[in-house]
């Protein structure tokens, strides 16, 4: 197990955990990253590689103003 100074835990086993992101993370994945490890898994409701990334309602994120949502 490797922690680094953000707390953030990089690999146990041989899967990464991710504990807490750092303020700025930009979450980036390519197409390919995208659909084969978040939307394939999300359709099949099979649990995602990464808790740290939380699902929005559409609903909450379209009639709250910007400064509530998340909280």
């Amino acid at each position: 197990m490797t922690i680094d100074a953000n707390g953030i835990v990089m690999q146990i086993g041989g899967d990464a955990i991710v504990t807490q992101l750092p303020p700025g993370y930009r979450f980036v994945p390519t197409d390919e990253e995208l659909i084969l490890f978040y939307l394939q898994n999300k359709v099949c409701f099979r649990p995602l590689p990464c808790e740290a990334v939380k699902d929005i309602n559409a609903n909450e994120l379209y009639s709250n103003p910007p400064n509530t949502i998340g909280t």
